[in-house]
């Protein structure tokens, strides 16, 4: 039997996270390569009926492995265990998100499997028998073709990249095995604490942002900021810019909400907001998958930038190349004049 592709689920409030059939998406693709199996792992306490629920729905079989430890906080699973149970399964990939969660985790699993790690995956392709990744290199400007030379490798993939394949009849998969976290006792698939764990995260549960987050998720327009609009003050034009039209909201790259030019809750992106507004338009944004991961869903896309060669453009449907201090003043002026 060829050895299977592990999909680590994303859980979120004890429900599997959309992102998690993206990733069965992907492994599919990577298993029909090699007609290898496709199984899930969850870790958490009390996902039974979960485990139990999402066999049924994807046929695939479920690993649950259970605790004392939040399923909210999958890191603290991965960061404190030894990689034996992972091991045990004898994966030939392990398929991950490409988010805040599968950035801390995919490196440091990598180390401890002694396997390879190739992050950011937006599509696979098979190039003489030979199965290759693809991601964006050097802030989007760059796709990189990766070739794996280990004999087990750890993947985190763009959400958004792989369409979930539509609900189908499946034979219910299994939930073969059920594994205790105890210090010196584990059921049905070994594993023992890493000698040096240490509880590096402690889940205290989830706070709503009724204020910024739910204004960008009901605008109709957003005006981005990235980190091409130079300085702060020139968020003012933005602001102006913005206020041209009804319900909308000014938002930000990770780079300017880093910079504290923009409250974090504006982030647009993988690790901030995900939007879907009938307008989106994008400031001095260079275009890093992470970003347009979180906007490409917006009826309309206008990118003003510089750089012609800027990816954020060929995520656009409308390419204003100019500097946008020139611009949007003009722009302000003409539609206060019409």
């Amino acid at each position: 039997m060829q050895r299977p592709i592990i999909v680590i689920t994303r859980i979120n409030n004890k429900t599997l996270a959309s992102v998690t059939r993206e990733l069965i998406a992907c492994a599919r693709r990577i298993g029909r390569h090699s007609a290898a199996p496709v199984c899930l792992v969850m870790a958490g306490d009390d996902l039974h009926d979960l485990a139990i629920r999402t066999a049924g729905e994807t046929g695939l079989d479920v690993f649950w492995f259970h605790g004392d430890l939040s399923a909210d906080n999958a890191a603290a699973f991965w960061m404190d265990l030894a990689p034996q149970p992972i091991l045990d399964l004898n994966p030939s990939y392990i398929c991950m998100a490409a988010d805040a969660a599968g950035a801390e985790i995919a490196p440091a699993l990598a180390i401890r499997l002694n396997a390879g790690c190739i992050t950011g995956v937006e599509n696979i392709s098979d190039a003489q028998n030979t199965l290759c990744f693809t991601r964006k290199i050097f802030n989007g400007k760059i796709t990189a073709t990766l070739v794996p030379d280990n004999d087990l490798t750890v993947l985190t993939i763009e959400p958004g990249a792989f369409v979930p394949e539509p609900p189908a009849p499946h034979k219910p998969g299994r939930v073969p095995a059920l594994q205790e976290r105890k210090p010196a006792r584990v059921i049905a698939l070994p594993a023992a604490p890493h000698p040096h764990a240490t509880q590096r995260v402690q889940f205290l549960g989830y706070t709503s942002d009724a204020g910024e987050s739910a204004r960008l998720n009901e605008a109709e327009v957003i005006v981005s900021a990235g980190n091409g609009i130079g300085e702060k003050e020139n968020l003012d034009m933005l602001f102006e810019l913005a206020g041209l039209f009804a319900k909308s909201a000014v938002a930000g790259s990770r780079p300017v909400c880093d910079k504290k030019w923009l409250p974090l809750n504006r982030q647009v992106g993988v690790t901030g907001a995900t939007v879907a507004p009938r307008l989106y338009i994008a400031c001095g944004i260079s275009g890093a998958t992470q970003h347009i991961a979180g906007m490409k869903n917006a009826d309309l896309i206008v990118s003003i930038n510089t750089d012609p060669h800027a990816a954020i453009f060929g995520a656009s449907d409308i390419c204003v190349i100019e500097d946008l201090t020139t611009f949007i003043p003009l722009f302000i002026d003409i539609y206060r004049d019409m």
